[in-house]
């Protein structure tokens, strides 16, 4: 690699070429240094004429502008809601990095497959859900507010048990909550003295409690 130490003034550039590989290493000045490195360019510069001035630009960099853009956008898009934080470890902030440009290709892909534009932070807040609701665990899925229709209830061993009575009344009942929230029949009020402790719903022991266990939608 040329050494490209050189102080420069605006529009001024220096480079040099490696004899083995041909790779063009340049730094150019415009409001900051601009380093380039380019295995298909010539050195070779271009005046720029602006209304304001004129300015001479490398070619390489030229066609960077032109070509590039989306780089840039990416870059734009995920900094309004990216996950990188200040680290003492490089690779930490790479990794989060890579992690919001997975996030955001594949967003980019989920709306071209279902030919649905979901702004970048939806598409976000959904994916976190849905982890939550295949991998977390009650507790945290209840922290962050998961939907009502938590697969979790569907992976794991629950029990039906009796409304806790408060003091010597009669045993307590609360409305069934497949009842109120069914999605394949008319809602109606049901009420029941049996609940799922684990997910903290009040359920009838026969069909909802099998129900809500064992459907998606119920």
């Amino acid at each position: 690699m040329p050494k490209l130490y050189q102080k420069l003034k605006p529009g001024e550039c220096v480079y040099g070429i490696s004899k083995k590989s041909k790779l063009l290493a340049l730094k150019w000045k415009d409001k900051r240094d601009v380093f380039m490195l380019s295995s298909i360019h010539k050195h070779k510069m271009k005046i720029i004429n602006t209304p304001r001035k004129t300015t001479s630009k490398p070619n390489s960099i030229l066609d960077y502008n032109n070509n590039m853009g989306l780089v840039d956008k990416s870059d734009m898009m995920m900094s309004f809601n990216g996950t990188v934080r200040k680290s003492v470890k490089w690779y930490k902030k790479f990794f989060f990095h890579l992690l919001d440009m997975t996030v955001l290709n594949s967003g980019i892909i989920f709306s071209g497959l279902k030919k649905e534009k979901l702004k970048l932070p939806d598409f976000r807040m959904k994916l976190i859900q849905q982890i939550l609701e295949n991998h977390g665990t009650p507790k945290t899925a209840r922290a962050q507010n998961v939907s009502l229709n938590n697969p979790l209830r569907l992976s794991a061993r629950h029990f039906p048990t009796l409304i806790e009575s408060a003091g010597n009344k009669k045993p307590s009942q609360k409305k069934c909550h497949v009842h109120s929230n069914t999605m394949l029949g008319t809602r109606s009020r049901k009420d029941t003295r049996y609940e799922c402790k684990d997910c903290g719903k009040a359920l009838c022991l026969d069909p909802c409690f099998k129900d809500y266990h064992c459907k998606k939608k119920y």
